[in-house]
Parts: C-alpha cells; sequence; structure tokens
C-alpha cells in the first residue's frame, strides 16, 4: 500500500485535478463570463517558453559559482538551536512561509523585481486555474514571485535553527494534505465553495485559504494595502501582524494589473516578453538621462532683470 507521504501527495493532486476540472465546467455559472479559451492557450505557451529559459540560464557557470559561494557562506553559520521530528517539520513551514512573506511583499510595486517577471502572474483579467500563469522559473525572474529570494533565505534559517526532520513522516504527511487544501489558489469554484461554508472562512483566521489569495490578485483599489495584500504563501497570520491582510469580499474581485490602460498581452510571445522589453527601455532612458544631464546643466536662459524699470517702460506721448 501507499505511506502516508505518498497518499497525501495523491491527495494533493487529486485536489488540484478537481479545482481545474470545477473551474472549467462551473466557470460560466458562477463567474457570469464565458471560459476565455484564448486565454488558456497563450498561457500554456507563455508557460512553455518561462520553462524554458531556465535550460538556459540554470547551468550558466557564474551562476553555479554564485549559489556554491553562498552555500558555503551558510554553512559557516552557527547552529542556535537544534530543533527535530514534527516539531522541525512545523517550524521549517512557518519559516519557509515567513521568509515567502517578505520575498514576495518585496517583489511587489515599482521594483525591478516586479517588472522583471511577477508581473506576469498578475496580468489576467479572468483569474482561474487555468489562467494562472507561472513565474518565470529562472533564478533571476522567479526571484520576482518570492520563491526565488525564498530559496536564498531558507537555508540560513534552516542553518541557524538546525531543523532536522528525521523520523516525522506522518507530520509531514499532514502537512501536505493541509497544503493540498490551499494549492488550487486561484480557483473561482474553491472561492465560492469558502463563501458557502463558515468552517472554511474561520480557517482564514491562520490560514492563506484560496480566497485569500484570490484576493491578493485583486485590482480593485480598496485591496492595495501595501502595492497589494495577502503576500503569505500558507500562513495569514503575516499578513495580520504586518498590516497587509484584506479580508476576501463575498464576490469575487476584479484580477488584474491596476492600471486600467495595462496592456493584457494576449500575444503569448508580448505576454512573456514585454516585461523584459520595457525595463531594457527604462535603463536606456535613464543612462540616456543621466549622460545628457551635464550638458543640460552648462546651457543656460539668457539674463533678464523684468523689475529693472528701464526696460519696462511705456512711452506715452
Amino acid at each position: 500500500g501507499l505511506s502516508l507521504i505518498e497518499a497525501a501527495a495523491v491527495f494533493w493532486i487529486a485536489m488540484l485535478v478537481g479545482a481545474k476540472s470545477l473551474d472549467l465546467l462551473c466557470h460560466e455559472r458562477l463567474t457570469g463570463r464565458p471560459f476565455d479559451w484564448d486565454m488558456v492557450l497563450v498561457l500554456a505557451l507563455v508557460n512553455v517558453i518561462f520553462y524554458h529559459t531556465a535550460v538556459f540560464l540554470l547551468p550558466n557557470p557564474l551562476i553555479s559559482q554564485a549559489l556554491d559561494a553562498w552555500s558555503g557562506a551558510v554553512g559557516r553559520l552557527p547552529t542556535l538551536v537544534a530543533v527535530e521530528g514534527p516539531a522541525a517539520v512545523v517550524l521549517s513551514y512557518v519559516l519557509v512561509d515567513f521568509a515567502f512573506y517578505w520575498a514576495h511583499r518585496l517583489a511587489h510595486g515599482r521594483t525591478p523585481l516586479w517588472r522583471l517577471g511577477h508581473v506576469n502572474h498578475h496580468r489576467v483579467t479572468g483569474l482561474n486555474e487555468w489562467t494562472a500563469p507561472s513565474d518565470p522559473p529562472t533564478l533571476l525572474l522567479d526571484a520576482a514571485g518570492g520563491r526565488g529570494l525564498s530559496l536564498l533565505i531558507v537555508p540560513v534559517l534552516a542553518q541557524v535553527f538546525g531543523c532536522r526532520l528525521g523520523s516525522a513522516a506522518p507530520t509531514l504527511a499532514l502537512m501536505v494534505v493541509v497544503d493540498a487544501l490551499l494549492a488550487p489558489s486561484h480557483s473561482v469554484a474553491l472561492y465560492r465553495l469558502e463563501m458557502r461554508v463558515p468552517a472554511l472562512r474561520f480557517a482564514r483566521r491562520v490560514l492563506v485559504t484560496p480566497a485569500v489569495h484570490y484576493t491578493h490578485h485583486s485590482s480593485e483599489p480598496r485591496h492595495d494595502l501595501a502595492d497589494g495584500c495577502n503576500f503569505g504563501a500558507r500562513l495569514a497570520i503575516w499578513d495580520r501582524l504586518f498590516g497587509t491582510y484584506a479580508e476576501p469580499p463575498l464576490e469575487l474581485p476584479r484580477t488584474g494589473l491596476r492600471d486600467p490602460g495595462a496592456d493584457t498581452c494576449r500575444n503569448p510571445m508580448r505576454y512573456a516578453f514585454l516585461p523584459l522589453v520595457e525595463e531594457i527601455r527604462r535603463l536606456g532612458s535613464a543612462i540616456t538621462s543621466r549622460a545628457t544631464a551635464p550638458v543640460l546643466s552648462r546651457i543656460r536662459a539668457p539674463e533678464t532683470d523684468d523689475a529693472d524699470p528701464a526696460r519696462c517702460r511705456i512711452d506715452v506721448e
């Protein structure tokens, strides 16, 4: 038979498949809009592009050397507290989510991390489990979604706290089951279900339920608490603690970018590469402005003295 962890993994897959099926079969009834097959195709191609970029970037020797140097530096840190077994599983879960919260929050706003990649994850206006694009899974661009930065922070926390999972299979399986219930976080079907079941709404006190994360994608001004809201991956306690928690509204919020004139990019190549092109243009403009600033500063307007009566006199005969 299946082990506990294997059974939990099967449940995780079943939850994802079930959420996708409900979003497909019940989409128009739940949202009042027809299912956007065109955008599903666009995002399927975009995800192919994103995942292929990793093939070219990750083997880069400079990146490998940087990661080796980081690993060596982390290994020299002292272990302050050694935690083992079930406590290590729970502590690891909490530490990873804490790291993700801050990495994800830093990736929002007017920063290169937002412009270089995470903007792609928020561009979709008709969000559901089929139209939730991946962040670019390259080391640089995936950092924009929080995961890349988390992977740099988590080893530090693991080294300092000395988390050793050991024989904690039941606890680990339980955490996988909890994660399975939260993972389909872009599902309109689970959002509607959550509004009908008080126990699911009660879970928001601690967990990032599907409705809580769906609200993270809201383009409505009331949810713009700190260049967004609800940044946690699985635990809502960080958003509540740091003032970035927004309660999901009864009805599905509008999703997409907050700029009403934002490009929805219904062309896969444009969707994948527009952020990079715009960032190159922004960098070029900044370089040009810096280069021309000294020249412009030496060009002075002719001095005038409008207060001189001799210059302003009008003769009347």
